[in-house]
């Protein structure tokens, strides 16, 4: 199980990511995406996966900033954040090497 700091760092790295600007986030999400299609490496999945909760996340800050109320539930968080459990559970499951617990 990973510990407190471990857990602090991943919501630090998404806090950070989220901050980023849209672009940047969907040239990282096309570019790991193709990168997922050819490789077995399951941390390129991970890798995707956090760029999908980072967009999620850029959705509530922007619904934040406008002052309109944080919707949680619509559609675009939703699908974000079930494509990247999909994308740890494939890295996690696809994988014939054990995957660092604490990344």
């Amino acid at each position: 199980r990973p510990s407190a700091a471990a857990n602090g760092l991943k919501r630090h790295v998404f806090l950070g990511m989220g901050s980023q600007a849209n672009q940047a986030l969907n040239s990282l999400e096309v570019t790991l995406r193709d990168a997922v299609k050819t490789s077995d490496n399951p941390y390129l999945k991970i890798w995707l996966a956090d760029v999908y909760v980072g967009q999620a996340m850029r959705n509530v800050t922007d619904q934040a900033i406008s002052g309109a109320p944080i919707n949680l539930k619509n559609e675009y968080i939703t699908g974000k954040l079930n494509d990247a459990i999909s994308l740890n559970h494939a890295a996690r499951d696809g994988s014939d090497t054990k995957i660092n617990p604490y990344f």
